[in-house]
């Protein structure tokens, strides 16, 4: 009987997932991709934002609504999004990372300073790719459409970015964004 009602509740919360993952970004807490980290079965995407920022609000309306950005980074990628100004502690990779408040009185949160290897300034919007090991490939400090977001997430996925750079790779991508 238990291990019915386990089966059941199991398919549910799947058939909840998938129905999700077709019209939404499914993004992750830190909790989240702390165990799904020890996968190393998908690169990361980590969007540092801030609520007030017109360009993260844009981001936010037209690049991650529109359906093919869904798709493959749902298919491909662990999303994260990461305010700034997080007040709360996170604990990921072995560190504590805070919210904190430097000399001059500006405060942020030191994990989205540590990802956008920006000590002195975070831009908002910032994208952070990372490797199946949890490792940085490379932060982009700017609000991306969603052409170039299905650029930069290919030229990622399919390791491009070790062999060549963007603009090399982008001459040969077929991008299905009209």
């Amino acid at each position: 009987m238990w291990s019915k009602m386990v089966w059941c509740l199991s398919v549910g919360i799947l058939f909840i997932c998938s129905c999700q993952s077709s019209d939404t970004i499914n993004w992750l807490t830190w909790e989240q991709w702390n165990e799904v980290a020890k996968l190393k079965d998908k690169k990361g995407l980590i969007w540092i934002h801030s609520p007030n920022c017109g360009d993260c609000i844009s981001m936010e309306e037209e690049t991650f609504l529109h359906p093919k950005i869904i798709e493959y980074l749902n298919q491909h990628f662990y999303a994260i999004k990461l305010d700034k100004d997080e007040k709360n502690t996170i604990n990921t990779k072995g560190r504590v990372f805070r919210y904190v408040s430097d000399i001059h009185g500006v405060t942020y949160h030191e994990l989205a300073a540590a990802l956008s290897k920006s000590p002195t300034e975070i831009t908002t919007p910032t994208l952070v790719f990372l490797d199946e090991n949890f490792e940085s490939i490379v932060p982009i400090p700017q609000e991306l459409s969603p052409e170039e977001l299905d650029l930069l997430m290919h030229f990622v996925k399919e390791d491009a970015f070790k062999k060549m750079n963007v603009d090399e790779f982008k001459k040969t991508f077929q991008s299905t964004i009209k």
